[in-house]
Protein backbone atom coordinates (compact mmCIF):
# COMPACT_ATOMS: atom_id res chain seq x y z
CA UNK A 1 0.00 0.00 0.00
CA UNK A 2 1.35 3.39 -1.13
CA UNK A 3 -0.10 6.78 -0.65
CA UNK A 4 -1.88 8.77 -3.17
CA UNK A 5 0.27 11.86 -3.92
CA UNK A 6 -1.70 15.20 -1.85
CA UNK A 7 -5.15 12.54 -0.60
CA UNK A 8 -4.91 11.47 2.53
CA UNK A 9 -5.72 8.13 1.43
CA UNK A 10 -4.14 4.93 0.85
CA UNK A 11 -3.74 3.70 -2.91
CA UNK A 12 -3.51 0.49 -3.65
CA UNK A 13 -0.18 -0.84 -5.89
CA UNK A 14 -0.28 -3.28 -7.95
CA UNK A 15 3.35 -3.96 -8.83
CA UNK A 16 4.64 -7.29 -8.38
CA UNK A 17 1.19 -8.03 -6.59
CA UNK A 18 -0.88 -11.10 -6.81
CA UNK A 19 -4.15 -11.14 -7.43
CA UNK A 20 -5.06 -11.99 -3.47
CA UNK A 21 -3.16 -9.17 -2.32
CA UNK A 22 -4.63 -6.83 -4.75
CA UNK A 23 -7.86 -8.35 -3.40
CA UNK A 24 -7.04 -7.72 -0.10
CA UNK A 25 -5.91 -3.68 -0.74
CA UNK A 26 -8.67 -3.03 -2.68
CA UNK A 27 -11.11 -4.48 0.33
CA UNK A 28 -9.29 -2.41 2.77
CA UNK A 29 -9.84 0.90 0.27
CA UNK A 30 -13.36 0.54 0.06
CA UNK A 31 -15.88 1.05 -2.91
CA UNK A 32 -15.19 2.88 -5.78
CA UNK A 33 -17.91 5.06 -5.09
CA UNK A 34 -16.91 5.75 -1.99
CA UNK A 35 -13.33 7.07 -3.33
CA UNK A 36 -14.91 9.52 -5.50
CA UNK A 37 -13.72 12.15 -2.58
CA UNK A 38 -11.06 12.62 0.12
CA UNK A 39 -12.51 11.51 3.64
CA UNK A 40 -12.19 15.31 4.83
CA UNK A 41 -14.99 16.24 1.77
CA UNK A 42 -17.04 13.37 2.73
CA UNK A 43 -17.34 14.33 6.08
CA UNK A 44 -18.50 17.59 5.26
CA UNK A 45 -20.70 16.58 2.33
CA UNK A 46 -22.52 14.11 5.06
CA UNK A 47 -22.75 17.05 7.86
CA UNK A 48 -24.35 19.51 5.22
CA UNK A 49 -27.05 16.65 4.20
CA UNK A 50 -27.71 15.53 7.28
CA UNK A 51 -28.90 19.25 8.28
CA UNK A 52 -30.71 19.19 4.85
CA UNK A 53 -32.34 16.30 5.57
CA UNK A 54 -33.28 16.97 9.55
CA UNK A 55 -34.91 20.30 8.14
CA UNK A 56 -36.98 19.10 5.64
CA UNK A 57 -38.06 16.24 8.01
CA UNK A 58 -38.50 19.71 10.44
CA UNK A 59 -40.89 21.15 7.62
CA UNK A 60 -42.75 18.22 6.84
CA UNK A 61 -41.11 17.88 3.41
CA UNK A 62 -40.45 13.99 1.62
CA UNK A 63 -37.82 13.67 -0.47
CA UNK A 64 -38.97 14.62 -4.12
CA UNK A 65 -38.79 11.85 -6.94
CA UNK A 66 -38.10 14.79 -9.49
CA UNK A 67 -34.93 16.84 -10.24
CA UNK A 68 -37.55 20.13 -10.47
CA UNK A 69 -38.67 19.50 -7.25
CA UNK A 70 -35.37 18.94 -5.37
CA UNK A 71 -34.17 21.89 -6.77
CA UNK A 72 -36.79 23.96 -5.36
CA UNK A 73 -36.58 22.07 -1.86
CA UNK A 74 -32.54 22.21 -2.07
CA UNK A 75 -33.03 26.56 -3.20
CA UNK A 76 -35.13 26.97 -0.29
CA UNK A 77 -32.45 25.17 2.10
CA UNK A 78 -29.75 27.88 0.76
CA UNK A 79 -32.35 30.89 1.60
CA UNK A 80 -32.72 29.59 5.06
CA UNK A 81 -29.15 29.44 5.18
CA UNK A 82 -28.35 32.53 4.15
CA UNK A 83 -30.86 34.38 6.49
CA UNK A 84 -29.67 32.42 9.15
CA UNK A 85 -26.17 33.68 9.07
CA UNK A 86 -24.32 30.39 7.78
CA UNK A 87 -21.44 30.31 5.77
CA UNK A 88 -21.48 29.62 1.83
CA UNK A 89 -19.27 26.37 1.95
CA UNK A 90 -21.83 24.67 4.10
CA UNK A 91 -24.99 25.30 1.78
CA UNK A 92 -22.42 24.41 -1.51
CA UNK A 93 -22.09 21.04 0.44
CA UNK A 94 -25.30 20.14 0.54
CA UNK A 95 -25.43 20.87 -2.98
CA UNK A 96 -22.47 18.83 -4.04
CA UNK A 97 -23.02 16.20 -1.53
CA UNK A 98 -26.53 15.55 -3.38
CA UNK A 99 -24.76 15.27 -6.53
CA UNK A 100 -21.93 12.98 -4.79
CA UNK A 101 -24.73 10.28 -2.98
CA UNK A 102 -26.73 10.82 -6.55
CA UNK A 103 -24.76 11.80 -9.86
CA UNK A 104 -27.94 12.10 -11.87
CA UNK A 105 -28.64 15.33 -10.17
CA UNK A 106 -25.31 16.42 -11.95
CA UNK A 107 -26.13 19.98 -13.47
CA UNK A 108 -29.75 19.34 -12.61
CA UNK A 109 -30.01 22.19 -9.87
CA UNK A 110 -30.03 25.10 -11.47
CA UNK A 111 -31.58 26.85 -9.04
CA UNK A 112 -29.29 25.94 -6.26
CA UNK A 113 -26.52 26.75 -8.00
CA UNK A 114 -27.39 30.44 -9.19
CA UNK A 115 -28.56 31.36 -5.83
CA UNK A 116 -24.95 30.16 -4.65
CA UNK A 117 -23.17 32.51 -7.07
CA UNK A 118 -25.48 35.28 -6.08
CA UNK A 119 -24.39 34.62 -2.18
CA UNK A 120 -20.48 34.45 -4.11
CA UNK A 121 -21.08 38.05 -5.69
CA UNK A 122 -22.61 39.63 -2.95
CA UNK A 123 -20.95 38.50 0.46
CA UNK A 124 -16.53 38.95 0.34
CA UNK A 125 -15.45 35.55 1.91
CA UNK A 126 -13.87 35.77 5.65
CA UNK A 127 -10.11 36.11 5.26
CA UNK A 128 -7.24 36.02 7.65
CA UNK A 129 -6.49 39.60 8.74
CA UNK A 130 -3.09 41.34 7.89
CA UNK A 131 -0.07 40.92 10.13
CA UNK A 132 0.34 43.72 12.77
CA UNK A 133 3.45 45.51 12.46
CA UNK A 134 5.02 44.59 15.59
CA UNK A 135 4.31 41.01 15.30
CA UNK A 136 5.90 41.10 11.50
CA UNK A 137 8.92 43.30 12.86
CA UNK A 138 9.45 40.44 15.54
CA UNK A 139 9.51 37.78 13.18
CA UNK A 140 11.56 39.33 10.49
CA UNK A 141 14.19 40.37 13.66
CA UNK A 142 14.24 36.17 14.65
CA UNK A 143 14.74 35.53 11.08
CA UNK A 144 17.70 37.50 10.41
CA UNK A 145 19.45 36.25 13.70
CA UNK A 146 18.74 32.84 12.65
CA UNK A 147 20.85 33.84 9.41
CA UNK A 148 17.90 34.21 7.14
CA UNK A 149 17.75 37.51 5.96
CA UNK A 150 16.73 37.13 2.66
CA UNK A 151 13.42 35.73 3.97
CA UNK A 152 13.29 38.35 6.51
CA UNK A 153 13.81 41.05 3.56
CA UNK A 154 11.10 39.62 1.58
CA UNK A 155 8.76 39.28 4.65
CA UNK A 156 9.01 43.23 5.02
CA UNK A 157 8.36 43.82 1.11
CA UNK A 158 5.81 41.93 0.94
CA UNK A 159 4.07 43.65 3.70
CA UNK A 160 5.11 47.00 2.95
CA UNK A 161 3.83 46.87 -1.21
CA UNK A 162 0.77 44.38 -0.22
CA UNK A 163 2.58 41.52 -2.70
CA UNK A 164 0.52 38.30 -3.26
CA UNK A 165 2.72 35.47 -2.56
CA UNK A 166 4.14 34.23 -6.00
CA UNK A 167 4.85 37.77 -7.21
CA UNK A 168 7.40 37.86 -3.81
CA UNK A 169 8.69 34.55 -4.78
CA UNK A 170 8.84 35.31 -8.62
CA UNK A 171 10.47 38.86 -8.06
CA UNK A 172 13.78 39.10 -9.33
CA UNK A 173 16.63 41.55 -8.67
CA UNK A 174 16.17 43.22 -12.04
CA UNK A 175 12.62 43.85 -11.37
CA UNK A 176 13.56 46.46 -8.70
CA UNK A 177 14.29 50.55 -9.99
CA UNK A 178 16.25 52.43 -7.22
CA UNK A 179 15.66 56.18 -6.49
CA UNK A 180 19.56 57.19 -7.22
CA UNK A 181 19.50 58.35 -3.41
CA UNK A 182 17.95 54.30 -2.58
CA UNK A 183 15.98 55.56 -0.18
CA UNK A 184 12.85 54.05 -2.72
CA UNK A 185 12.66 51.72 -5.03
CA UNK A 186 9.28 50.67 -8.20
CA UNK A 187 8.90 46.78 -7.76
CA UNK A 188 7.73 45.90 -11.73
CA UNK A 189 5.82 43.06 -11.12
CA UNK A 190 5.05 41.99 -14.89
CA UNK A 191 1.37 40.83 -16.00
CA UNK A 192 -0.32 39.16 -13.15
CA UNK A 193 -3.74 39.07 -12.41
CA UNK A 194 -5.96 41.22 -11.09
CA UNK A 195 -7.74 43.71 -13.73
CA UNK A 196 -11.54 43.09 -14.71
CA UNK A 197 -11.38 41.75 -18.22
CA UNK A 198 -7.84 40.49 -18.10
CA UNK A 199 -4.24 40.80 -16.82
CA UNK A 200 -2.31 44.23 -16.49
CA UNK A 201 1.38 45.31 -15.18
CA UNK A 202 1.76 45.80 -11.47
CA UNK A 203 4.18 47.94 -9.47
CA UNK A 204 4.67 48.76 -6.23
CA UNK A 205 6.16 52.02 -4.56
CA UNK A 206 8.61 50.95 -1.87
CA UNK A 207 9.66 53.99 0.39
CA UNK A 208 12.87 52.54 2.53
CA UNK A 209 12.50 55.13 4.86
CA UNK A 210 8.56 54.02 6.02
CA UNK A 211 9.56 50.44 5.92
CA UNK A 212 8.59 50.93 9.90
CA UNK A 213 5.13 51.40 8.74
CA UNK A 214 4.13 48.09 6.38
Amino acid sequence: MTRARGAGRPRATLAKANRVEVIRSRRQLGSLAALRVGPRTAKRYQYSLRCLFEWMRSEGLSLPSEEDEMDAVVSQFIELAWQEGEGRSFAADAVCGLQWVSPLLKRRLHGSWALLKAWQRSELPARAPPLPVRPLLALAEWLIRAGHIGMALGILVAAHCVLRTGELVRLAFGQIVWAEDYASAILNLGVTKGAPGGAFPRQRAWNCRGCQQP
